[in-house]
């Protein structure tokens, strides 16, 4: 029981992390525009209210975890999809970000009573959807998979 509530914790902090952008991160952005021209561009990704579903799937786990669906507001400032502000700065934090072409990838390490987790991202935008997955290191637990999905729902 104490393993479930655990990794319950683990998927609460992926689910409800909010993510800022901090001086030790990197943003790799190159793409080639219709000029030819290399420059600095966003990925694909339309602004506004976003329906993000998430599957999650953990060896070992005696029952399968539902797949779980939230709303967010996404804009061209943060492609890491979040539920709320409850981020937890002092514990967590984004160690690397980089963006190539349409896609972000992500590195976030959280630091708690059990140990450092570490959580790898890579979501893939689309215009108005995206798909990717995060996977997560849980110091004695193993790793959980998780397929995200996600689809413009309207403005925010």
């Amino acid at each position: 029981m104490k393993r479930l509530a655990f990794l319950f914790l683990v998927l609460a902090i992926f689910l409800f992390q909010g993510c800022s952008k901090s001086s030790d991160q990197k943003d790799v952005s190159t793409t080639t525009k219709s000029s030819g021209v290399k420059t600095e561009s966003d990925p694909n990704i339309n602004e506004g209210k976003w329906e993000i579903t998430v599957t999650t799937a953990m060896s070992g786990m005696p029952m399968k975890i539902p797949p779980q669906t939230y709303t967010t507001c996404m804009n061209k400032k943060d492609y890491i999809p979040k539920q709320d502000s409850s981020y937890d700065q002092e514990k967590c934090k984004i160690i690397n970000r980089e963006i190539s072409g349409d896609t972000v990838s992500w590195t976030l390490e959280c630091k708690g009573q059990e140990g450092t987790i570490i959580t790898k991202g890579r979501l893939t935008y689309k215009g108005d959807s995206f798909e990717g997955e995060v996977s997560t290191k849980i110091p004695n637990q193993g790793e959980m998979l998780q397929k995200m999905s996600g689809k413009r729902i309207g403005p925010c």
